[in-house]
């Protein structure tokens, strides 16, 4: 009679042999290994000897054509290290805000921001196209809404509009190294020109008479 006891004794035996058998056909292999090396250890040593010099040469030489030292290859985080890297430039040039980028926000938890070029904020029916308007209009009276709307931080400069950038920020003629971060005018009338051309990719042209 079959019984849960039973048929648990009865797997636990098969799973038993079933390991004897993998473990002494590994032992198997290993040992057919060891045969292989030694009939071709012995055969080498009845070479003469300066071919048996010749071939430790060609051997240790295949063997360093073929190393790699770990030193040397590339870390397993590299990859999302430059992933990473790419989403923090194409949202400074895109205009898109730190906290909708695809690590830092899930879809569903998305709240439109000032500015913000995702597909999310352009898209978005929620707040109005005159709610948008308004707030823009707050924001160039002095209003800090665009600061109330977004989380407060203290030792990033995501919020920033720009932000000091080099080794050396300050130059010897009193001016500044800046990069722009994020702007919360952007996609409006009152968007910077050049930054505009940038993110849409049009053309820049310069008058180098002006600037002599």
């Amino acid at each position: 009679m079959k019984t849960f006891s039973n048929c648990k004794r009865l797997r636990d035996s098969k799973r038993k042999r079933y390991l004897k058998k993998q473990k002494r056909n590994q032992k198997n292999k290993e040992k057919a290994i060891l045969r292989s090396r030694w009939k071709l250890r012995t055969k080498i040593q009845k070479m003469p000897l300066d071919i048996q010099k010749k071939i430790c040469i060609w051997t240790w030489r295949l063997y360093w054509r073929e190393f790699v030292p770990v030193t040397a290859k590339v870390p397993s985080w590299m990859y999302f290290h430059t992933m990473q890297q790419r989403y923090l430039w194409e949202s400074r040039l895109n205009n898109i805000h730190f906290l909708h980028l695809p690590m830092n926000t899930l879809p569903e938890n998305k709240k439109w921001i000032m500015g913000c070029q995702c597909n999310f904020c352009l898209t978005t029916e929620t707040p109005s196209r005159t709610e948008k308007i308004t707030r823009i209009m707050e924001h160039l009276e002095g209003s800090n809404h665009f600061n109330k709307s977004v989380p407060q931080e203290t030792i990033s400069f995501w919020n920033s509009h720009y932000y000091l950038c080099g080794k050396y920020p300050v130059l010897q003629d009193g001016e500044f190294h800046m990069m722009k971060i994020f702007d919360p005018l952007c996609g409006s009338i009152y968007e910077d020109v050049s930054s505009s051309y940038l993110r849409r990719g049009i053309p820049i042209h310069f008058d180098l008479e002006e600037i002599e």
